[in-house]
């Protein structure tokens, strides 16, 4: 029988302090859940195309005006409809002559995030801010591991989700990358 290395009374922290961070996100990005904003929308291209009919972005506008998103999101879409029929798609033929699909760096395919991309296109905040929550507890249970009480992860948590790499640009690609760091040094 396999017994888990957490403590019971670690457990616990460790479910409020999933808890308190969840409820940081919800308030912090109240607009995107409860008022139809969106984090995605910082491209040209007209809503009916994108699929956001009735959203409109976060404040007006998103932090990302170099278009991240707007570079990746025909590639992301792409790739994420020849998964969800079963394809592993290596190759943007429409691009030029063709690029590389599933190697491309800033689409990401085969990131955990971009499970959350097979939802419908109105729904793909949510893989956004399930992000920030996953960064927030792995920067928890690091600082936790580091040997620093629960009010001080707590707060390492929500410091680091809620940090300006996050909320100024959330949507670009560097964020799969933000996210699981934390991951990776609570892991070693």
């Amino acid at each position: 029988m396999l017994r888990s290395t957490i403590e019971p009374e670690n457990r616990h922290s460790t479910t409020k302090a999933a808890i308190i961070l969840g409820l940081v996100i919800i308030a912090a990005y109240a607009p995107v859940i409860f008022l139809s904003q969106t984090y995605n929308q910082s491209t040209p291209i007209p809503p009916e195309f994108l699929g956001y009919e009735g959203k409109s972005t976060l404040f007006g506008t998103t932090a990302d005006r170099w278009g991240d998103f707007q570079s990746m999101w025909p590639e992301l879409k792409l790739g994420t409809k020849l998964i969800s029929q079963g394809q592993i798609h290596l190759w943007d033929q429409y691009v030029g002559v063709g690029k590389p699909l599933s190697a491309d760096a800033n689409v990401y395919l085969f990131s955990p995030i971009t499970l959350g991309f097979l939802l419908p296109i109105q729904f793909w905040d949510i893989p956004l801010l399930i992000a920030l929550w996953i960064a927030g507890i792995f920067t928890f249970l690091f600082l936790r591991n580091l040997g620093l009480g629960f009010t001080a992860s707590t707060a390492g948590g929500i410091f680091y989700m809620l940090s300006g790499g996050f909320s100024w640009f959330l949507t670009n690609p560097n964020v799969a990358v933000m996210t699981f760091t934390p991951f990776i040094l609570y892991s070693l």
